[in-house]
C-alpha cells in the first residue's frame, strides 16, 4: 500500500475502539493466541486488512478503522499468527519519555516487518501529554462502557492518527528534537528488550553493526547489550511487584525458556531492588 493512501486512512480517524471496556467476546480463541503485558501503555489501529486480535481475555474481530487501547498491565496479543495475512497494523507506543508510533505489515503465515517510512516517528509533547491526560480520567472510572472510553478517547486518538498522517506528509517524523540513538532506546524501552538484537537495531537505521555499536555506545555510555540488561531489570522489577510468573516474564523478555532467564537473573540479581530480589527468588 502507498505511503499517500496510509495517510488518507489515518485522516478518516477511529471507528470502533477496543478496551478492557468491551464486552467480552471469542474467549474460546484466546489459548490461539501468544499474549504480553507490561509497564507501559500501547495502541493498535488497523489500516488495512480484517483479522482477530486478543484483548484481556477476549479476542475481537478488527477491520480498518479499529483502535485497541492496552493499558498498563492488560494482556494482549504478542507477534501475530499463521491466521494473520495481508495486514498493515499502526502500532503506538507511551512511556516516559513520550509517545512513538511504527507501521507494520503483515505479509503471509504471520510473517511481519516494519515500514521504514513509518516506523520510530514520534509525537509532539503536547498531544502525549493531552492524550495521557485524558487516559488518566478515564482510568479512574470505576465501571467504564465502550460508549464512556469513545467519548473520553475517540477525539484524542483522533487527533494522534491526524499528527501521524501530517509528520508523515511533511517528512519530518520528528523534526531534529530526538537524536537517531534516543528514537532507538525508546524502541528498546518499548519492547522490554526483547527481539532487539544489534543486527535488528542496525538494519533500523540502515547502517552495519560495527557502526551501531560504536554510535551507541558513543550517545550512551554503555554497551547496547548493557543497555538491554537495564531495560530487563526494570521490567523484571515491575512484573515481580504484580505477580507475574518467571515463565510469563522470560516469554515477555524474548529468552528462550524460564531456565535461560533464571541465568540471566541471577548474573543481574543485584541490580534489583532489595524488596524485589526475594520475590524474584521464588
Amino acid at each position: 500500500m502507498e505511503i499517500r493512501k496510509i495517510t488518507e486512512i489515518l485522516c478518516r480517524g477511529v471507528g470502533r475502539i477496543i478496551s478492557r471496556a468491551s464486552p467480552s467476546t471469542g474467549r474460546h480463541l484466546k489459548d490461539n493466541y501468544e499474549r504480553s503485558s507490561h509497564p507501559h501503555r500501547e495502541f493498535l489501529f488497523v489500516v488495512s486488512g480484517s483479522s482477530r486480535y486478543p484483548c484481556n481475555d477476549s479476542v475481537y474481530p478488527c477491520s480498518p478503522g479499529t483502535l485497541f487501547l492496552f493499558d498498563s498491565g492488560i494482556p494482549h496479543g504478542y507477534k501475530y499468527t499463521r491466521e494473520d495475512n495481508h495486514l498493515i497494523h499502526l502500532w503506538g507506543y507511551f512511556n516516559s519519555g513520550g509517545l512513538h508510533v511504527s507501521c507494520v505489515n503483515v505479509m503471509e503465515n504471520g510473517q511481519y516487518r516494519l515500514i521504514p517510512e513509518l516506523s520510530l516517528v514520534f509525537l509532539p509533547d503536547e498531544l502525549f501529554q493531552f492524550v495521557e491526560t485524558r487516559w488518566n480520567l478515564l482510568a479512574r472510572l470505576e465501571n467504564s462502557t465502550e460508549e464512556v472510553v469513545e467519548r473520553y478517547m475517540k477525539g484524542p486518538m483522533d487527533a494522534v492518527l491526524d499528527e501521524v498522517a501530517f509528520l508523515i506528509t511533511e517528512h519530518d517524523a520528528d523534526g531534529s528534537k530526538h537524536t537517531e540513538m534516543e528514537k532507538i532506546e525508546r524502541y528498546i524501552n518499548s519492547r522490554n528488550g526483547n527481539g532487539c538484537s544489534l543486527e535488528h537495531l542496525a538494519s533500523l537505521l540502515g547502517c552495519t553493526r560495527c557502526h551501531f555499536a560504536h554510535k551507541f555506545h558513543e550517545k550512551t555510555g554503555i554497551t547496547v547489550g548493557k543497555y538491554i540488561d537495564q531495560v530487563r531489570v526494570k521490567y523484571v522489577s515491575w512484573a515481580s511487584k504484580r505477580g507475574i510468573s518467571q515463565k510469563e516474564i522470560a516469554y515477555e523478555l524474548g529468552f528462550s525458556s524460564p531456565s535461560s532467564f533464571w541465568n540471566w537473573l541471577q548474573k543481574h540479581r543485584n541490580e534489583l531492588p532489595r524488596e524485589d530480589k526475594s520475590k524474584s527468588a521464588k
